[in-house]
């Protein structure tokens, strides 16, 4: 991604998105890029999937490091990991991606969204502790793209 002069800071506006990898498997899913087809690991697809079909717009540019970084080119991708902290605080927003969701999940979300959270019950707290253990926030970065 080319960042311009184009805002006090210096770059275009755009949004971040936080998110795990995923282990490597044998099957890479494919992406369509600027008209070139991209390999993406399942996270990663499974993220692009779900938000095409919620009709979540983005009206700004997306930076998301296995797409704008270069994998094959490690100078590259050298130069950009050590540029994370300053990509992630000069970001317009960051998206979280904790994945496609797992038992309970979908109640979790409503007891985020219900005006009166006070009332948790044993349910709710199962999904939090699941939550809490997903592989997301065992990751180095997550400090910083977060905050």
């Amino acid at each position: 991604m080319s960042l311009t002069n184009e805002t006090s800071h210096g770059w275009t506006p755009f949004t971040t998105l936080s998110y795990t990898w995923g282990k490597p498997s044998p099957i890479q899913r494919a992406v369509l890029i600027h008209g070139q087809m991209l390999e993406v690991r399942q996270n990663l697809h499974d993220f692009l999937d779900s938000a095409s079909k919620a009709g979540s717009r983005i009206d700004e540019w997306l930076w998301i490091d296995q797409i704008c970084i270069d994998q094959g080119n490690s100078r590259e991708r050298n130069h950009q990991v050590a540029q994370m902290a300053r990509i992630y605080q000069s970001s317009t927003r960051t998206l979280v991606w904790l994945g496609t969701g797992f038992d309970g999940s979908s109640r979790l979300i409503a007891a985020f969204n219900a005006t009166d959270t006070r009332r948790i019950g044993p349910q709710i707290a199962a999904a939090c502790r699941q939550l809490s253990q997903l592989s997301y926030w065992s990751r180095l970065w997550i400090c910083q793209e977060v905050v």
